[in-house]
């Protein structure tokens, strides 16, 4: 593999920054460039998070009583009196015509068009996408 840093600088860099080298000495005193000692070091940093292990520092991850719980399993498409609750105003005066095409069977894409033809609609395309997606 071509240009992959060899093992010994990839510990050389490491150690020289513990040392507390800069960038641009650990560069010249290697013979790589600075953006490859970046890189490294930059990896190095990601790749050095570690989660809690200790009980005391984990977040609670539930309540004494679980096994009562009701929320919903979302098994099911929502109808469309549900999506009416958080809708958008712009599309709510074509909610009715977005409901009855899909039911049709038409895609988003056909919905929109002729919401555009038939209505003088300026409703966007990704509305009426997100709205037809919500029913299933």
């Amino acid at each position: 593999m071509a240009n992959q840093l060899a093992m010994d600088k990839s510990l050389a860099i490491n150690n020289l920054r513990d040392a507390g080298y800069s960038q641009r000495r650990i560069a010249k005193t290697l013979r790589v460039s600075r953006g490859t000692v970046r890189r490294h070091l930059a990896r190095r940093n990601s790749n050095n998070t570690k989660a809690p292990t200790d009980p005391s520092d984990l977040a609670p991850t539930g309540s004494g009583d679980s096994n009562g719980t009701t929320a919903p399993t979302g098994s099911g498409p929502p109808d469309a009196t549900e999506l009416s609750a958080g809708g958008n105003s712009q599309r709510e005066p074509f909610r009715d015509i977005i409901v009855e095409k899909c039911q049709a069977g038409l895609s988003a894409r056909r919905i929109h068009q002729d919401l555009g033809a038939d209505h003088g609609s300026d409703v966007s395309y990704w509305l009426v996408n997100r709205f037809v997606r919500a029913l299933g």
